[in-house]
């Protein structure tokens, strides 16, 4: 692989990452002279290879990196943290219980599921209203796992979670977690369905068609790493805001070249600091824009990172709430924790 690498650096100069680390990419395509801790403070965010002219994937290296570490040597310190969240965001404290009898399964995903209990029953109404029974199934499905490279978790904690999916017994399955659909895309015979195009499909309450049409702040919209290929999408998104009259322009970096919020690839619960720099730097090219996200983990980062930034779900099912500020507060990590608890009874 690193003979393909023609050294023009393009993927160097999209990634603070690697110009902070001043690794060079063959040296990478050669996975043995580069320091463990380099492959684990990447976001694995796919833009390396969006922009390299030979398609070649720095991430997937990282990841084969990430996969041997974690199989020859364990769980070295840094690691055990990221570790720890992935059993306890799968633990059942903190998961549904039971099979929950339904035409339509919406998973929210851990960072919504640990958000707003108020949207996902909004959420919940205007799906069982225009597409039958809807039930939602809290869980997760394993990406932290993956992202360490620890396979053997992976399989566990996905299994678990197809298992709750498939006791439901629903016809549909739709989630609003870009990495939740990846993930069942990618290892199951599930046909998932992204909620932004579900509610395209089925509209969004009438009563907020339009509603924001006087409200003359600009926001911009950024989009998920994990719908960097996503196309119809990205544009269903774009279409919600254009029905809700939000004025919105686009980062220089969007679509398919978007860059990683800074949460990617586990790297905030491992190298906190290459995680806060990239979430400060998304932030920066806001140039002090209000952020709209599709995805709640983005979201919660860039607010972390000194942004202003809002989920489009806040748009349509929290709007009463938001008229003021038109960003999300902060929420602790205890906060959180106890959000998920209660949520996973609704």
């Amino acid at each position: 692989m690193h003979e393909k690498c023609i050294g023009c650096n393009r993927c160097v100069q999209s990634c603070t990452m690697l110009q902070d680390f001043q690794v060079k990419p063959k040296e990478i395509l050669l996975e043995n002279q580069v320091d463990k801790n380099v492959s684990f403070s990447c976001n694995l965010c796919g833009l390396c290879k969006e922009v390299c002219p030979k398609d070649i994937d720095l991430g997937d290296k990282f990841y084969n990196m990430r996969n041997k570490v974690v199989f020859n040597d364990g769980y070295y310190l840094k690691l055990r943290k990221a570790r720890n969240y992935q059993k306890w965001t799968a633990n059942k404290l903190f998961t549904s219980k039971g099979s929950k009898k339904c035409d339509v399964v919406f998973l929210p995903g851990c960072s919504l599921a640990s958000y707003s209990g108020s949207i996902l029953n909004k959420v919940k109404d205007h799906l069982s209203y225009n597409l039958g029974k809807t039930e939602i199934w809290i869980d997760c499905c394993g990406k932290p796992a993956r992202d360490l490279g620890d396979e053997g978790l992976f399989n566990k904690t996905f299994n678990k979670y197809i298992k709750g999916i498939k006791d439901t017994g629903a016809k549909r399955i739709i989630t609003a977690c870009g990495n939740c659909y990846n993930v069942l895309k990618g290892n199951s015979e599930f046909q998932v369905e992204l909620l932004w195009d579900v509610l395209v499909e089925c509209g969004l309450p009438h009563e907020i068609n339009g509603v924001y049409e006087n409200n003359n702040i600009e926001f911009v919209l950024h989009d998920p790493c994990s719908m960097r290929y996503e196309i119809k999408t990205q544009r269903n998104v774009r279409a919600l805001l254009d029905k809700l009259k939000v004025k919105y322009s686009e980062f220089e970096y969007n679509r398919e070249k978007t860059r990683c919020c800074g949460a990617g690839g586990m790297v905030g619960l491992i190298n906190d600091n290459v995680a806060h720099k990239n979430m400060k730097n998304r932030v920066e090219e806001s140039q002090g824009r209000n952020i709209i996200c599709y995805c709640q983990s983005c979201a919660e980062a860039l607010n972390f990172g000194g942004g202003q930034a809002i989920n489009i779900l806040d748009f349509i099912f929290n709007y009463n709430e938001i008229n003021d500020k038109f960003a999300q507060d902060k929420i602790n990590t205890i906060k959180r924790w106890k959000n998920r608890f209660v949520n996973k009874n609704i």
